[in-house]
């Protein structure tokens, strides 16, 4: 999101970005005092730039995730009724306290399951807090947002959004 504001600028004010069809092949794990190179490459698509986000470490040259990046005029979500959601969600209810990957991560502090549907509350931590500033859309609260899906066996990652507007 971030790369395509840099890349692309609003054809007028008050657009929103909003990234389409996005395929996640892997997580980007980078152990504790590493780093990682990692680029996004973009290219002329039918009303947008499609992306693809990859890193390289030496050689390796691994894809992450690929979708297509578009300027919408802004929408009025749609009200939720979030009590009606928790309502639905009342199966399960887990207290989060698991340990975090990194001092981003740790913001995921409750999950509500329901049949096929979960609501979950998310609390910048510190580190996360001390962020916000630089990012519209923070990639720890985005990574435990979507991450945090639970069926029964444990926990599991998105393979991909069909739309996600910010």
């Amino acid at each position: 999101r971030q790369a395509f504001e840099t890349v692309s600028a609003a054809p007028a004010p008050g657009q929103e970005v909003e990234l389409r069809d996005v395929v996640i092949r892997e997580p980007l794990a980078v152990p504790e005092g590493s780093a990682a190179e990692v680029r996004v490459v973009f290219t002329p698509g039918v009303d947008g730039l499609t992306f693809t986000v990859f890193s390289l470490a030496g050689e390796d040259r691994r894809t992450h995730a690929e979708g297509s990046a578009h300027w919408v005029d802004p929408a009025e979500p749609p009200p939720v009724d979030l009590a009606a959601v928790q309502a639905r969600c009342s199966l399960v209810t887990e207290e989060v306290t698991a340990a975090a990957a990194g001092p981003h991560w740790g913001n995921l502090r409750r999950v509500h399951g329901g049949q096929d549907e979960e609501l979950a509350l998310l609390e910048a931590g510190p580190a996360t807090a001390a962020d916000l500033h630089r990012w519209v859309l923070h990639p720890a609260l985005l990574d435990e947002a979507t991450g945090s899906g639970r069926d029964g066996d444990g926990s599991y990652w998105p393979a991909g959004f069909a739309r996600v507007t910010v």
